[in-house]
């Protein structure tokens, strides 16, 4: 009898090691191999002249333009100076339809009120909407020169404004960073007040401006957001 116990006993044991075995590499986690991100895809813009809403506030509606009308664009003017982005909801938009672009030169009446930044966001959004809505309902690429930095008031406010652009920026594809060197205007000199752009301030960011509107005329490709116009305007 011993002889034939053991072997059964010993078929037991195999049985019970191959089925621990087995449940150990069950339980292994997949590998997964990286993905690259996908390419990013601008909006394109029509060739040739294009009809641009210049919306915002002063360090919009104070600039010189006229390098921008050079090349035969016609611009609307929607940007006042000294309003907050709830101003400008009040205010709401005249302008008819037809427009090819958005510039958005504003954000430092919140930073300077401070406002909450992404309550900041959703209302620059519903602007948009209104722009949108008096073009006949056609949705049209945004370029954005970030906020720069007060000479007297501490930087958090300005910090957390541009901050919550570029993170919408990033998930929005008709929202586009085209200029955000504002911020080095104090260390520069470029500010010809507390906060306003001097000509020198202006004219830099309307020639990234203008390049960022050649980049989109061209139907680039970028890969993460990059461009060569803002691969540019960071080095």
């Amino acid at each position: 009898m011993k002889s034939v116990h053991f072997p059964l006993f010993s078929l037991f044991l195999c049985l019970v090691l191959i089925s621990c075995e087995n449940g150990h590499h069950a339980a292994a986690p997949m590998e997964r191999k990286s993905e690259e991100p996908p390419a990013r895809s601008l909006p394109s813009l029509p060739p040739g002249t294009l009809n641009i809403v210049i919306a915002g506030q002063s360090n919009a509606s104070t600039c010189d333009w006229s390098e921008l009308e050079n090349p035969g664009h016609s611009k609307k003017m929607l940007a006042i100076g000294g309003m907050s982005i709830q101003d400008l909801l009040d205010r709401g938009v005249t302008m008819g339809p037809g427009k090819d672009l958005i510039i958005w030169v504003h954000g430092e009446q919140d930073a300077y009120l401070g406002t909450d930044p992404q309550v900041y966001i959703e209302k620059m959004l519903d602007y948009f909407d209104l722009i949108y809505e008096a073009n006949g309902g056609v949705h049209v690429p945004v370029l954005i020169s970030l906020i720069g930095y007060s000479r007297t008031l501490p930087n958090d406010n300005f910090d957390a404004i541009r901050n919550a652009v570029i993170e919408q920026s990033q998930i929005d594809d008709h929202l586009i960073i085209a200029y955000s060197d504002a911020k080095t205007f104090v260390d520069r000199d470029m500010l010809r007040d507390d906060i306003h752009f001097t000509k020198e301030g202006c004219k830099e960011m309307i020639t990234a401006f203008l390049s960022a509107i050649k980049s989109l005329q061209r139907d680039e490709i970028i890969q993460d957001g990059e461009s060569e116009w803002s691969q540019e305007l960071d080095n």
